[in-house]
């Protein structure tokens, strides 16, 4: 069964349906509970907005009110307004990540390898002996490396040679108090002999003997 649709219920109250038609409506309106009762709640609501008339408004709060209301209308989303300035700052962003992983992915992720003390040119050797902490106070000439021994801390000679005896004989032990340049010279020279090869000790040893 077909019901009467809601502007035609609403025209009918309103009554500006035409003859035949408000003749249509109300014969079926009779006998159909569904369509009787949409018009009764039509007809309340009409009633509530009878009650509340909407105020007309003057011709210069009208001139106002119009404006007002086109200019809400036409407005553009805050978001437009600041995205074109927003823009520039992101791609500038973009680009300096992009720029900054291309020079990271340049660099090596892995440490070097440990350089073998064995490959170490001899040059570069009697250099790092000169300026090592475990000869602190002597000077080795590395050109006349077996025959030339000074010092900086100690004036003189015999007491360095007999000093460097001292060193390298660890039997000599009541001596250990006259060498206060190293605070354990055992462990000190133990610890440094510990990364070096056998026959880069035996070269230390028969420099350093050569001076005794």
């Amino acid at each position: 069964m077909n019901h009467i649709s809601t502007d035609d219920l609403i025209e009918f109250i309103e009554e500006t349906l035409t003859a035949e038609r408000m003749r249509v409506v109300e014969e079926h309106i009779k006998t159909c509970a569904q369509c009787q009762n949409a018009l009764a709640g039509l007809k309340r609501t009409f009633d509530l907005l009878a009650l509340d008339e909407v105020p007309e408004l003057s011709p210069v709060q009208l001139g106002n009110f119009v404006p007002h209301i086109r200019q809400k209308v036409n407005t553009e989303p805050v978001w437009k307004a600041w995205l074109p300035r927003v823009i520039p700052s992101v791609g500038l962003v973009m680009v300096f990540l992009l720029v900054f992983t291309v020079i990271i992915r340049q660099y090596p992720h892995s440490l070097p390898e440990p350089v073998n003390i064995a490959t170490i040119p001899d040059s570069i050797w009697e250099s790092y002996l000169i300026d090592s902490d475990v000869f602190a106070g002597i000077v080795l000439d590395t050109e006349t490396l077996p025959n030339v021994l000074t010092t900086e801390t100690w004036v003189d000679t015999t007491e360095t040679d007999e000093l460097l005896d001292n060193v390298i004989d660890p039997t000599f032990v009541q001596s250990i108090d006259e060498i206060e340049f190293f605070d354990d010279p055992f462990a000190t020279f133990n610890s440094y002999f510990d990364d070096l090869t056998e026959p880069e000790i035996k070269l230390i040893l028969q420099q350093l003997n050569q001076h005794g």
